[in-house]
C-alpha cells in the first residue's frame, strides 16, 4: 500500500509558471502561490498567451553604447538623405545590368574583396622579381582605387628580402593592377621597383 501525500504546497503540473498550488491530503484545492513565495494568491492568474516564462530584461544600455548606437543612427540617416537628394534626376540605385569601364560597378564590400585581391597578386608579382622570395616581409602596403568601378588599382609598399649573399635588402615597388568583375580575377604588372 502506498503511502498518502502529505498536505502541502506542490508545483502545480497543469501551469507552466512556477506556481504551486495546496494539497489538502486528499484533494487539490484552489489556492495558489508562487513557488517559495509565502503569501498565497487570491485565484490562479490567467494563463500567458505562449507557454514561455518572459525573460529577464535586459539593464539599460551604458552612456557609451548608447552614444554609438546615436551615432550609426545619425549616419545612417545621413547617408539614405544622401542617396535619395543628391542625384537630382539621375537614377541611385545603379541597376545591376549598368556598366562602366569593364563591366557593373561593385557593392562595397565587392570592393574591399578586390583590394584583397589585387594586393595579394602584387605581392606574388613583386615576390617573382626577389632572389630568395621566401624570406619576403612586406610594409607599409597602400591601395588606390583609381577609378568608380573598381576596376583600375595601384599598389605601392616596401618589401625586405634577402639578396644572393643573404643580406637583406629593401626594395620599394608599385603595381598597377586591372581587376575584371564578370571573371573576378586581377592582372597585375610590377611598373616599379627599386632598391633602397
Amino acid at each position: 500500500m502506498t503511502k498518502p501525500t502529505p498536505p502541502g504546497w506542490y508545483p502545480d503540473m497543469s501551469d507552466s509558471r512556477g506556481l504551486e498550488r495546496y494539497w489538502n491530503g486528499s484533494a487539490w484545492e484552489d489556492r495558489f502561490r508562487r513557488k517559495g513565495s509565502l503569501d498565497e494568491l487570491t485565484s490562479r492568474p490567467p494563463k500567458e498567451t505562449t507557454a514561455r516564462r518572459p525573460l529577464p530584461q535586459k539593464p539599460p544600455p551604458s552612456g557609451k553604447a548608447t552614444v554609438i548606437t546615436l551615432v550609426v543612427i545619425v549616419a545612417l540617416i545621413g547617408f539614405m538623405a544622401a542617396s535619395c537628394l543628391g542625384g537630382g534626376d539621375e537614377d541611385q540605385t545603379r541597376p545591376s545590368d549598368s556598366t562602366s569601364e569593364q563591366g557593373s560597378t561593385q557593392s562595397s564590400s565587392d570592393l574591399i574583396g578586390t583590394r584583397k585581391l589585387v594586393e595579394q597578386t602584387c605581392r606574388d608579382a613583386v615576390k617573382n622579381r626577389l632572389k630568395s622570395p621566401s624570406s619576403a616581409e612586406f610594409s607599409g602596403i597602400e591601395t588606390t582605387q583609381e577609378n568608380d568601378a573598381g576596376t583600375k588599382w595601384t599598389v605601392e609598399g616596401s618589401v625586405d628580402s634577402e639578396n644572393t649573399f643573404g643580406a637583406s635588402i629593401r626594395n620599394t615597388f608599385t603595381c598597377s593592377s586591372t581587376y575584371d568583375i564578370a571573371s573576378e580575377t586581377a592582372s597585375t604588372n610590377v611598373t616599379r621597383m627599386s632598391e633602397n
